[in-house]
């Protein structure tokens, strides 16, 4: 089993806001610079096995309504009632991480085939947390393995949006989910990925 100090060595976490401007619209990735990728972590120390079948069930929160940390605007505030209005357009894809998704939107020739990991198939919003939950499918072996073993349970979210000024607070509107990515340090830190067991 890969041990936590080996994790801390090999990864350089900076708190970061990529914002990636398309016109009026931006795009927001709620995710931390990594130096490793948490899809990889096998190649670490943890032996994969086979004794599991594909797609993997999983399970989780995608995103909370709240104030983040915003690079153009020093925080933005996600409001419940704008949250939910993005609800059943949350049915996207998984990807390995955040740069493959915007290598796709580059037309980048190169993008390896299993750069999709999986996909959202069912989506809920938790009135108690403010929050959207979901279901999924992951169709990667080895991911699927990093997630049974506890290896990486964070993702983050893509989505583009328009950001109004009120009352001198910068707020997050007409929010377009567009992916969502494996991590270590997403923004939203009770953005995870479990496996659906039993």
């Amino acid at each position: 089993m890969i041990k936590m100090d080996t994790i801390s060595k090999i990864l350089a976490l900076q708190l970061r806001n990529m914002e990636l401007k398309s016109g009026m619209r931006t795009m927001t990735i709620f995710q931390a610079d990594i130096t490793a990728d948490p899809t990889q972590l096998s190649q670490f120390g943890a032996d994969m096995s086979d004794d599991f079948k594909l797609p993997l069930k999983v399970s989780g929160r995608l995103i909370t309504a709240g104030t983040y940390p915003d690079k153009s605007h020093g925080s933005t505030i996600i409001t419940p009632a704008e949250l939910k209005k993005s609800l059943n357009d949350w049915k996207v894809n998984f990807y390995k991480n955040h740069g493959i998704y915007r290598r796709i939107l580059m037309n980048d020739p190169d993008v390896p085939i299993d750069a999709v990991i999986g996909k959202i198939t069912n989506i809920t919003w938790n009135s108690v947390d403010n929050a959207i939950d979901y279901e999924g499918l992951i169709y990667n072996r080895q991911i699927a393995y990093n997630i049974l073993m506890k290896l990486t349970n964070k993702i983050s979210v893509g989505f583009e949006n328009y950001v109004k000024l009120v009352d001198g607070q910068y707020f997050k509107t007409d929010i377009m989910p567009r992916e969502v990515s494996m991590v270590y340090n997403p923004r939203d830190k009770n953005a995870t990925i479990n496996a659906v067991t039993g």
